[in-house]
């Protein structure tokens, strides 16, 4: 999936700090995936992988004053998919 224009007129330019906190969560919880952001963060470019929860538990750390329901909502609608229960920790 490539994005090439985001936020590009926008102050400040592209992506939030949360949009890329989440990013890199979903490449923790998979395998495979590949994610290219451009320097100035106005272009994304995501090719997803498999589902892959951890069997140890999580523990990711989300950027100050982001709400929780940011990351949870995503995460439990694809925990529906996971084989076995698994753990994560979200420290805000």
């Amino acid at each position: 999936v490539h994005f090439p224009s985001i936020r590009p007129n926008a102050t400040p330019l592209g992506l939030t700090a949360a949009e890329i906190s989440l990013l890199r969560l979903l490449d923790r919880l998979t395998t495979g995936t590949t994610i290219s952001i451009s320097s100035t963060g106005t272009a994304l470019r995501f090719h997803p992988g498999l589902l892959h929860f951890p069997a140890a538990p999580l523990t990711h750390n989300a950027p100050a004053h982001t709400r929780a329901d940011y990351f949870l909502t995503p995460i439990l609608l694809l925990s529906a998919f996971a084989h076995a229960p698994r753990g994560l920790h979200l420290t805000l």
